[in-house]
C-alpha cells in the first residue's frame, strides 16, 4: 500500500512539474517586464521619421553592432533577471535604425532590474563612431559632426605652427 501511494505521489509531482514548465511558471526565459515600454520609447525617439526601421531580434542587425552587443541575449532568449544565474544578465528588447543611427533597447538584470537605450552611430564604412546612453525621458543625444578630410588636414596643418 505504501509503495502504491509513493508511486502515485511521484506521478502527481511529475505531472505538476510538467504543467508548471509548459505554462511558463518555471523557465529560464522569463517574459520581459519592459518590452512594451521600450518599444514605445523607441517609437517616441523615431517620431516623425518615415524611414525608420524597427527590429525585434539581434539577428538582422549589422555584424559591427552585434559585436557591441555580444554579451546580450536575443529577445525571448535565456535571461537572468536577478543578481545570480547562469544566463546573461542583459537581453535585447528592440531596436530602430534611421540612416546610420541605431537605438537599441536592452533590459538589465541584477539588483536594479531595469532597461536602457543606447545610441550607436556608424560611418558609411560601417565603423562605429559614436555611442551614447539615452536615459528615460531624455531626448536623443545629438550626434557630433563628422570631421571631413579637409578639416582634418587643415587642423593638422594649424597644429604645426
Amino acid at each position: 500500500m505504501r509503495r502504491r501511494n509513493y508511486l502515485r505521489l511521484q506521478a502527481l509531482l511529475s505531472l505538476l512539474c510538467a504543467c508548471l514548465i509548459t505554462t511558463g511558471c518555471v523557465t529560464s526565459t522569463p517574459k520581459s517586464l519592459y518590452q512594451a515600454e521600450a518599444q514605445e520609447r523607441l517609437r517616441e525617439l523615431a517620431a516623425g521619421n518615415p524611414e525608420v526601421e524597427f527590429f525585434r531580434s539581434l539577428q538582422p542587425l549589422p555584424a559591427a553592432l552585434r559585436e557591441q552587443l555580444r554579451d546580450v541575449s536575443d529577445a525571448g532568449g535565456p535571461f537572468s533577471p536577478g543578481c545570480d544565474g547562469r544566463y546573461p544578465h542583459e537581453r535585447f528588447l528592440a531596436a530602430t535604425k534611421t540612416g546610420m543611427t541605431y537605438y537599441v533597447a536592452v533590459e538589465l538584470g541584477g539588483r536594479a532590474y531595469t532597461w536602457f537605450i543606447t545610441q550607436f552611430v556608424f560611418d558609411e564604412g560601417g565603423r562605429l563612431i559614436h555611442t551614447a546612453r539615452i536615459e528615460r525621458g531624455e531626448a536623443a543625444n545629438p550626434i557630433p559632426p563628422l570631421r571631413s578630410e579637409a578639416n582634418a588636414t587643415s587642423s593638422a596643418a594649424s597644429s604645426d605652427r
